[in-house]
């Protein structure tokens, strides 16, 4: 889920430049993904990505990280890509903070127990992320 934060930055785009300012590093699944596409590497899907590379890349940036931060605001469908991430932060025992208005479509006992923090808007979110790492 990309919302706008400014004319032509994804909320990722601003959440990365603005932990990046405190000396966070940030790593994302997206970034592998575009490198792998703009190569043409691992073939065997129509963008030149194959489910097996990007789920192992998925697999690796969670084993890496400190924290994960999941935005869901403005959901209008169940992600299953993001339920996987879930999971994995759990039994990774990632804290994970979770962005999302109330009445969300992902709003579950499971999001709710595997969320160490909830908080409905970005700028709370990165604070939380701030204040963890």
């Amino acid at each position: 889920i990309l919302d706008d934060v400014s004319i032509g930055e994804s909320w990722l785009e601003y959440a990365v430049r603005e932990l990046n300012k405190s000396g966070i590093a940030c790593v994302y699944p997206y970034r592998f993904k575009q490198y792998l596409i703009g190569r043409g590497f691992i073939p065997g899907s129509e963008n030149g990505v194959n489910e097996k590379g990007e789920t192992r890349n998925d697999l690796w940036v969670m084993k890496s990280s400190d924290a994960v931060l999941i935005n869901l605001l403005n959901a209008e469908s169940v992600i299953q890509e993001t339920l996987v991430e879930y999971g994995r932060a759990d039994s990774l025992l990632k804290p994970v903070i979770s962005i999302m208005e109330k009445g969300n479509i992902h709003d579950s006992h499971y999001i709710r127990e595997i969320s160490r923090y909830f908080v409905d808007n970005l700028e709370s979110g990165l604070s939380v992320v701030r204040a963890e790492l």
